[in-house]
């Protein structure tokens, strides 16, 4: 048996002690070998990545709850409020429930439950271009004088046109009343947003059949992934307009 013959088995012979000795071990069952899994108390239903550690996987839907204060003023009459507010987004479904309490109204000279207000909407786009179809069903919860008793229904239209870092909105809603007393209406907002980094602001005119006018603000602010703060302020321009409101909320995504 010459040299390159016995180099040869004795190659094997190693190669094949090495294999027969070596055992694969998994205490946590994920299917990576322990000396690998960086994740070793990894339960072993959970799916994992080649390191063993587990894959983290995107949820499809997102809860937003936001509340803060507001403040009212129109010719005299004013108020003190707390909104409430929860909203669900699934893919290009978004759902969302409102409400005011109001801790001090001028007139009732007291603190009174607002009416709610139910929104739905869909979101499509056309490249840059996004669609929003939605309905608002007003709720009549409100105690007192603050409502009428009667449910309204507004069918809207948001358009909001995405370029760099500003975006160009339009909103138009048509209110369908549910009291006889009061005529069906429109109300219609045109603006312009701009996007830094965490920061969000944006400016409107916003008018309706009421000949009510206003000129609005609207801010957002993240302070994490997972809170962020929301201002609004708008400024009545006739006197068919509530003079002033401002509010300001606090939000959580889950």
């Amino acid at each position: 048996m010459n040299k390159k013959l016995n180099s040869l088995l004795l190659f094997i012979s190693l190669l094949f002690t090495s294999i027969s000795g070596y055992a694969f071990n998994d205490s946590d069952l994920d299917g990576v070998e322990d000396s690998f899994d960086r994740c070793p108390d990894t339960p072993f239903d959970v799916l994992v990545n080649q390191y063993g550690c587990p894959i983290e996987k995107k949820k499809s839907y997102t809860i937003y709850l936001r509340t803060g204060p507001g403040y009212t003023d129109s010719n005299g009459y004013y108020n003190y409020l707390w909104n409430f507010s929860v909203g669900f987004l699934y893919r290009k479904i978004y759902l969302s429930l409102s409400t005011n309490y109001y801790i001090y109204d001028s007139i009732l000279d007291k603190d009174a439950l607002g009416d709610t207000y139910f929104y739905g909407s869909y979101t499509f786009n056309l490249k840059k271009l996004y669609i929003y179809p939605g309905i608002t069903v007003k709720i009549p919860t409100a105690t007192d004088n603050l409502g009428d008793g009667k449910f309204d229904y507004t069918p809207s239209l948001y358009l909001d046109y995405i370029f760099n870092s500003l975006d160009l909105f339009v909103y138009y809603g048509f209110i369908f009343r549910g009291n006889n007393q009061f005529d069906d209406t429109y109300t219609t907002s045109i603006g312009l947003g701009y996007q830094l980094d965490k920061f969000y602001l944006s400016g409107s005119y916003d008018f309706n059949g009421d000949s009510s006018k206003y000129v609005s603000i609207f801010s957002s602010f993240d302070l994490t992934k997972k809170y962020y703060l929301l201002f609004n302020y708008s400024y009545g321009l006739n006197q068919q307009s509530i003079k002033h409101f401002v509010s300001l909320k606090v939000g959580v995504r889950l």
